[in-house]
């Protein structure tokens, strides 16, 4: 069986192959035909589309899973919902969904202990590099189970779990929040 899934903000490449399997073992031997999206023609994506218009109603429930990798957290803060449910729209009843964001939590703790360094000014504000890396929203575990229930997915895990963040060709540790839900049928 070929299960269709799509890479929403993925940028020059997509990671969702080499994890895949920590989420949804039962898949590990079936064919995984990935379609990427992204907003910037640059990425040479499959589907060029801008998060903050409607996405086209031809790729609606056609995806099994739907992957949004440190996207969310450079839309407006006002779009977030809006946005969220443009992409669960793209799953099919009884498929997933996965959006990891910076974890703002992690951020206001380390800076309560005082360690305000690299990572925790690009979790907060983002790489500023260019227009596509500002951040425009932060979230928490209850923001994102807030999201969650706004947009009608069921919540199957939610955690905090260890990042990386790359400035000046130096890694710097920080933490994500992984919100993996499922689409009722």
């Amino acid at each position: 069986m070929t299960r269709k899934a799509i890479d929403v903000g993925c940028g020059t490449q997509t990671f969702l192959k080499e994890f895949l399997h920590n989420y949804l073992p039962a898949w590990d031997n079936q064919q995984l035909e990935i379609t990427r999206m992204d907003g910037d023609p640059n990425t040479k994506p499959d589907i060029v589309h801008n998060l903050l218009t409607p996405i086209p109603k031809k790729y609606k429930g056609k995806f099994d899973f739907a992957y949004m990798a440190h996207v969310l957290e450079h839309i407006p803060w006002r779009d977030t919902v809006s946005v969220a449910k443009e992409v669960v729209g793209l799953v099919k009843p009884g498929g997933y969904c996965l959006i990891n964001v910076p974890s703002l939590e992690w951020a206001c703790k380390e800076v309560i202990r005082g360690r305000f360094h690299i990572g925790v000014l690009m979790t907060i504000y983002g790489g500023q590099d260019d227009e596509w890396l500002f951040h425009k929203s932060g979230f928490t575990k209850a923001v994102l189970e807030l999201l969650a229930r706004r947009i009608k997915m069921s919540v199957v895990s939610l955690r905090e779990t260890n990042a990386m963040t790359v400035a000046n060709n130096t890694k710097f540790s920080t933490a994500q929040l992984e919100l993996f839900m499922r689409k009722e049928t």
